[in-house]
């Protein structure tokens, strides 16, 4: 099954991604850093994957302890979209969904590239 990938805004800045992944100090954060990298670079800063972005909004509204990365996250969002990451799009909350199957990521997945491309084709 083919992994579904959501576009970069244009003209996204590679340098700049790194420096804000680089400036997200939460240790919990770490793995999904590696991840965004080495994705963000397989993609040469054009494409992410569907899975990353709903791991990006589950960060975008974490609250707590995670306020400083819930921050830095949603700059990251700006640069990487154009826009921050919405708590729910539709029915679907971003947390609830970060962690599910192919299969299930598939049923969601019509819905969150809709969504993301509005909002790109608006910026």
């Amino acid at each position: 099954m083919e992994r579904t990938r959501l576009r970069l805004r244009a003209r996204v800045s590679p340098d700049r991604v790194k420096e804000l992944l680089g400036g997200i100090g939460h240790r919990r954060f770490r793995p999904l850093q590696k991840l965004l990298i080495k994705d963000l670079d397989g993609a040469d800063f054009r494409t992410i994957a569907l899975e990353l972005y709903l791991r990006l909004g589950g960060w975008s509204h974490t609250g707590g302890t995670y306020v400083n990365a819930m921050a830095e996250v949603q700059a990251l969002c700006r640069e990487l979209f154009g826009y921050e990451l919405p708590e729910r799009i539709g029915a679907v909350r971003l947390k609830d969904v970060r962690y599910r199957t192919a299969a299930g990521l598939a049923k969601v997945a019509p819905a969150l590239v809709r969504f993301h491309e509005g909002k790109l084709g608006k910026g």
